[in-house]
């Protein structure tokens, strides 16, 4: 069985479970920030490449070299599965509402029907937006599979579907998104829909209001992800981005520490 997943902690996640209990045959990831940016290239093309660039250019300069490593490694990743599937072996992929990992699920699904008259079968495992725990009797909330310690893995399996007869309907959701040509992607009731770039800006907004005059900008960035589901701190701080740009924030000098960018003194202009 091939193993999909859309973030690199969860493949991490995924791959240290095999300490505890099951065992998974081959284990790739694809998280390559399918909510965000240009789609319209078939497989993994260079505008991936673009996307995962911006990203990354909030850290710093050793850091920004993994975006062409991570890039190069899916690429040559999605060549080995796509030959594998062809050749009849089965796919399960791992995703949740996490924006990013729906998002790669569509992706990948319609990747499959480019070739399907290769494809065997074909399973998903879709995270439950909940999760209870019988010793600590706690109910937790999950956001995505990097959220879940490897020990647990397996309890999920029970989750697994099959989608075989299915799996062209998502793909007509990501040929969908494709003609609407948005450069973001949520999950929107339950359904990813295309999107503003500024749709969360109003939550960003309501975080520097509570600052003080001066502020320190992963704070901001920290609240904000923690309340609102399917972002990252990387898209938060490119939304702040164009706050400085426009003036309306302002880098204090010589406060900027650590590997990312966001950890410095912002001032308020307004």
């Amino acid at each position: 069985m091939i193993e999909i997943l859309f973030s690199e902690s969860a493949a991490g996640s995924l791959k240290a479970s095999q300490t505890f209990r099951d065992r998974y045959d081959d284990i790739f990831c694809f998280g390559l920030a399918w909510d965000m940016g240009d789609i319209t290239e078939e497989g993994i093309g260079e505008k991936r490449l673009a996307v995962l660039d911006a990203l990354y250019s909030i850290y710093d300069d050793d850091t920004q070299k993994a975006a062409k490593i991570q890039f190069e490694k899916a690429k040559e990743d999605f060549e080995t599965v796509m030959n594998r599937i062809k050749n009849g072996e089965d796919v399960r992929i791992w995703y949740s509402d996490f924006s990013a990992e729906r998002c790669g699920l569509l992706w990948f699904m319609a990747e499959l029907r480019n070739i399907s008259d290769k494809v065997n079968k074909v399973y998903t495992v879709k995270l439950p937006k909940y999760t209870f725990d019988k010793e600590t009797n706690t109910i937790t909330e999950l956001l995505g599979w990097g959220e879940v310690p490897p020990k647990d893995w397996h309890k999920y399996l029970e989750f697994t579907q099959d989608k075989t007869r299915e799996y062209w309907g998502y793909s007509q959701q990501w040929w969908n998104l494709k003609r609407e040509d948005s450069n973001l992607r949520a999950v929107l009731n339950g359904k990813v829909r295309s999107v503003s770039e500024d749709i969360y800006d109003k939550y960003i907004w309501d975080e520097i209001d509570l600052m003080e005059d001066e502020f320190i900008q992963a704070e901001v960035i920290g609240r904000v992800l923690g309340k609102y589901l399917g972002i990252g701190d990387a898209f938060v701080a490119l939304r702040m981005e164009k706050l400085i740009e426009s003036e309306i924030l302002q880098v204090v000098p010589k406060t900027s520490r650590g590997p990312a960018l966001y950890h410095r003194k912002l001032r308020k202009n307004y």
